[in-house]
């Protein structure tokens, strides 16, 4: 199983600092077919308290300000391309092979820009916010030895989301491995003893992990965000 750090950990990470983390980048992974939901996820728009804000506008704002840079994962001709600027672009490399290929040259690019590990936040999470966020970031920095990533989760009884989590670079010749031999699923790419869960925010209910992939989960969201 995943091993757990809670808010009751004996360690006490400090706060973090009005910059942020600097030494994480962050990344909107944005590159998904959408095939369930039949149209392209990241341009949905949807209210908030500052008006209409499309799913990948919502979580860069999440993101920046928070990682010392934000990418946004994505593949060739996807409608996200003409949504976020050309240099936070990363395009996946080699055959589609789902999330892992974004991670894998997403992590690839955050280490050549000098960053330890990247904070990836699928785009269509849309009840994500800050305090899990930083609740996360925060355990990173108390990792035990040998984590290579720290995700969250909805409780004890619920298994980590690999697509809300903090991926090391470190992590990088495991995960090339695992493409290498065919292990696409992101559980299968890293040991059990590599991963660290983090329970979401007291209250949170698993909310920021809600997942939105067809229709009916859109509309759930719009209502959601409209009361």
């Amino acid at each position: 199983m995943p091993r757990s750090e809670s808010g009751n950990s004996r360690k006490q990470a400090a706060p973090p600092s009005p910059a942020g983390f600097p030494g994480v980048a962050g990344c909107v992974l944005a590159g998904g077919r959408s095939s369930r939901m039949g149209r392209d996820k990241a341009t949905i728009r949807l209210p908030g308290p500052e008006g209409e804000s499309t799913l990948l506008e919502r979580t860069l704002a999440l993101l920046d300000g928070l990682c010392g840079a934000v990418y946004v994962s994505v593949r060739q001709g996807s409608p996200a391309c003409a949504c976020a600027a050309e240099a936070r672009l990363v395009f996946d490399e080699g055959p589609e092979i789902g999330p892992l290929g974004g991670i894998l040259s997403v992590l690839g690019r955050a280490a050549r820009d000098g960053f330890e590990a990247v904070l990836f936040l699928a785009c269509d999470l849309p009840f994500a916010g800050r305090e899990p966020l930083v609740r996360l970031l925060t355990q990173r920095e108390l990792r035990p030895e040998g984590t290579l990533a720290t995700a969250l989760r909805r409780d004890e009884a619920s298994r980590p989301e690999p697509l809300f989590a903090v991926w090391e670079t470190t992590a990088l010749p495991l995960l090339r491995e695992a493409r290498d031999k065919g292990r696409y699923s992101l559980f299968r790419t890293l040991p059990e003893t590599c991963w660290q869960a983090v329970d979401c925010p007291p209250g949170d209910d698993g909310l920021s992990l809600f997942n939105m992939n067809t229709p009916a989960d859109l509309a759930q969201a719009a209502k959601r965000h409209q009361e």
